[in-house]
């Protein structure tokens, strides 16, 4: 494979089967834990491939080394491959025993981008838990990763294709490039514009096949899709060779706008993430219904350039073409209650529907799902890109969600009638309990639970009582159920959601949310208020007439 060290290249393996995994809903029940021998001869890969004869064709060990997980020399040692399979399992979503199985093989013929998963000591690392850098050495928290050369200086950024596939109209590929630098702009502190005749930009786009003069060649259909450069040298290259598309999960064509989606991420300088529904998650997604950057991307780029100002794309659109928005259409609406008090981010549609749960997930930001649909906040409101599918969140999720809790340990409890699906961040993959398991009554749904702030323990409301659960061993404490009454002062019965958010609890019915003082264990006056207006900024007129306690 040719590879430079600060380019990106999308690479589809020729003769690509379908991943073998579990269904939405379907968990694996149970979670092998990794024991990686320490040392040995005996090759875990070699293993696999004289007993496994359906395994497709992969050459696994390069696969490994080309993507960063071991070296050349470390093939044959049965403690360090055993140890890259692990890695590459947590990356790929698959249950990581540290064992090569055929979901795993499979997992390394997805489409994807050809950069390292891994560059020790290139890349700098950031979370949400770290108000500065990290070093790239301590793996138990997923994040976005950063390029290796930094950021435009800057952020007015201009761009300009210079050639064109003939797959397309030009008016078409056009108005897509704009999608793609539009996606980033809403969201960061950048803008862009086409550039004129007379100047140079700072993205030059082109469709181009074979050789084409940067000493990373193209290989025809099938094979690398994609390179682009990190800052200051924002060459984006699009084999046209390939069969380009703007339809999505059409058949034997790639659609333009999410490679070049990722791709400019990468000429902005984010590297790859190891979220696995983010746009810069290094597979190339088999399916999905929409083109949104997650959370996790929305992150990095902040990182980079600051919050989002609305920013513009071009300075003018083709003729035949509409410029996308350059933020949610304000309604006037600026909340000053609730935990976004101040925010004036909206979704993409007012008013939302009820809510069946909410949490606050591993990284620290608030989760709102309904039905099939998910919303996202930051500290700044809510993502104006929501709702997205709640399978785009966490393809393991089950169709109905109940109520989902986060703990400290990062553990995800996910209530969906008489089951308990845990999760753990690190690999997304479910373990199945039950919710008879943990003495909750089975003649009723979970409506709610969440982590209380001061003593840790999780808390499930059903109907009109309510249980102590420990966190560690979900263990229902003596003593409960409790009627929700007698304890939770003006907490009404039969909620469908609750969270704690930075150390207030909040209680939600309908388009209705209490607010719960952990201090004076009451709700205090000017309750209940409504969910549309204060956490998503939709008119008093879209929300509708909020009403006493039934």
């Amino acid at each position: 494979m040719c590879f430079l060290s600060d380019s990106c290249f999308f690479f589809l393996i020729v003769g690509a089967v379908a991943v073998h995994a579990s269904p939405a809903g379907c968990p694996v029940e149970g979670r092998s834990v990794r024991t990686p021998p320490r040392g040995g001869n005996v090759s875990p890969i070699n293993q696999f491939l004289e007993t496994e004869v359906r395994a497709p064709g992969v050459n696994i060990s390069k696969y490994l080394t080309d993507y960063g997980y071991m070296s050349a020399e470390d093939e044959g040692d049965e403690a360090k491959e055993t140890e890259a399979i692990y890695q590459f399992q947590k990356l790929a979503n698959v249950n990581p025993t540290g064992r090569l199985d055929l979901e795993t093989v499979f997992s390394m013929n997805k489409p994807r981008c050809a950069n390292e998963d891994k560059l020790p000591g290139k890349h700098v690392e950031y979370s949400k838990f770290f108000e500065a850098p990290v070093e790239a050495q301590n793996d138990s928290l997923w994040r976005f990763k950063l390029g290796p050369t930094g950021k435009w200086k800057d952020k007015d950024i201009t761009w300009k294709i210079n050639r064109y596939t003939n797959d397309l109209p030009r008016e078409t590929v056009h108005s897509t490039m704009q999608k793609a630098f539009q996606a980033w702009a809403t969201v960061s502190g950048l803008t862009f514009r086409e550039a004129t005749q007379w100047e140079d930009p700072d993205f030059d786009i082109q469709f181009v096949a074979g050789d084409h003069g940067d000493g990373s060649a193209f290989d025809g259909p099938g094979g690398v899709l994609a390179h682009c450069f990190y800052p200051q040298n924002g060459r984006a290259h699009f084999d046209d060779d390939e069969t380009w598309s703007v339809g999505i999960n059409e058949p034997n064509a790639i659609n333009l706008e999410w490679v070049a989606i990722h791709e400019f991420g990468h000429g902005l300088g984010l590297d790859h993430s190891e979220i696995f529904d983010a746009v810069m998650y290094p597979f190339y997604p088999s399916f999905t219904e929409t083109i949104n950057l997650r959370p996790d991307d929305i992150d990095g780029i902040q990182t980079l350039y600051g919050p989002g100002t609305g920013g513009n794309a071009a300075t003018q659109a083709p003729v035949g073409t509409t410029p996308r928005p350059t933020t949610v259409p304000s309604r006037g609406h600026s909340s000053s209650h609730g935990p976004f008090a101040g925010s004036s981010s909206q979704p993409r549609s007012c008013p939302v529907p009820t809510m069946n749960a909410a949490f606050v997930d591993h990284l620290g930001q608030v989760q709102m799902i309904s039905d099939d649909e998910i919303w996202s906040f930051t500290d700044r409101g809510v993502n104006t890109l929501s709702p997205t599918q709640t399978w785009r969140y966490n393809m393991y999720y089950p169709r109905d969600v109940n109520a989902v809790v986060t703990v400290d340990s990062g553990l995800t409890y996910v209530f969906s009638g008489m089951h308990v699906f845990e999760f753990d961040y690190r690999s997304q993959f479910p373990a199945l309990k039950y919710v008879e398991y943990m003495g909750i009554s089975t003649d009723t749904k979970i409506d709610a639970a969440l982590l209380y702030p001061t003593n840790k323990a999780i808390y499930i409301f059903q109907g009109t009582q309510y249980y102590k659960v420990d966190p560690t061993t979900l263990e229902i404490e003596p003593s409960y159920p409790r009627p929700i009454y007698l304890y939770w002062s003006g907490v009404p019965d039969n909620l469908d959601a609750a969270l704690a958010y930075k150390g207030d609890v909040y209680v939600i019915k309908g388009d209705r949310y209490w607010k719960f003082d952990t201090v004076t264990n009451e709700v205090p006056a000017g309750y209940p208020r409504s969910v549309n207006e204060d956490w998503f900024n939709c008119d008093s007129q879209m929300s509708g007439n909020i009403q006493g306690e039934p």
